[in-house]
């Protein structure tokens, strides 16, 4: 989470609703470029822009993060702008200082903790793991790690920067490889190895696979590309 007194930097969200009404909404400064005109205050019609402190502010309830994902991404762009002081006629000025795909902010693509989290996210979306659907080397045992998934969850919402994950949990156990990837770097810290074990089962079981290729194999999983000498199982 970024130091209010030393980060002045706010979020714009670009979604599908925006771009039908950019015109109304963005008004890119002639001058400098790399600017964006925002409005001062807040207005609750499809014509404002709103601001905000973090991506973790926005609307995640709301939001179809999985359009964002997987399934229509460059339809949704996420730009961080600091203000440049300059206001006029009821706007301020701000400059850009990035600009990407909303995706890899929601999962930040700069951070290497995150990386497999990305790939799968943007590779699967919402069908990484069906817990309706028995893999060819799945146990065919229903389980959706619900003491697992309650511990991710209070880990995630103390450490920030997953909302939108947080406001999409499926209580069938969808998402339970986001779970445990999203929590992955703190093992040992904030939360036990059982627990990402128990998250990232599923996955493992329907897909034969590892979920992140430096963990260790899970017991009583087959994983067909992995050569025997290499099958050193987590009972």
């Amino acid at each position: 989470m970024k130091d209010a007194g030393q980060d002045s930097s706010r979020w714009l969200v670009i979604d599908p609703l925006l771009q039908e009404f950019r015109d109304c909404v963005v008004r890119m400064a002639t001058t400098p470029p790399g600017c964006v005109w925002a409005p001062n205050r807040k207005f609750p019609t499809p014509e404002s822009l709103e601001l905000y402190d973090s991506l973790d502010c926005y609307d995640w309830a709301g939001a179809e993060v999985w359009e964002m994902l997987h399934d229509n991404p460059t339809a949704y762009r996420a730009i961080r702008v600091v203000p440049t002081g300059e206001t006029a006629g009821g706007v301020s000025q701000y400059a850009v200082v990035e600009d990407r795909l909303l995706r890899d902010w929601m999962i930040d693509i700069a951070n290497p903790q995150y990386a497999r989290m990305h790939e799968v996210a943007c590779l699967n979306g919402w069908w990484a793991y069906n817990p309706n659907v028995v893999g060819e080397y799945g146990s065919g045992k229903y389980r959706n790690a619900g003491r697992e998934s309650t511990d991710a969850v209070k880990v995630l919402r103390d450490v920030g920067g997953f909302n939108w994950l947080c406001h999409h949990l499926e209580c069938m156990g969808t998402t339970n490889p986001y779970l445990a990837l999203a929590v992955r770097p703190h093992i040992g810290q904030r939360i036990d190895q059982q627990c990402y074990d128990g998250l990232r089962r599923g996955f493992e079981e329907q897909r034969g696979e590892l979920l992140h290729p430096d963990d260790q194999p899970l017991a009583g999983i087959l994983y067909p590309d992995r050569p025997a000498s290499a099958q050193r199982v987590i009972r």
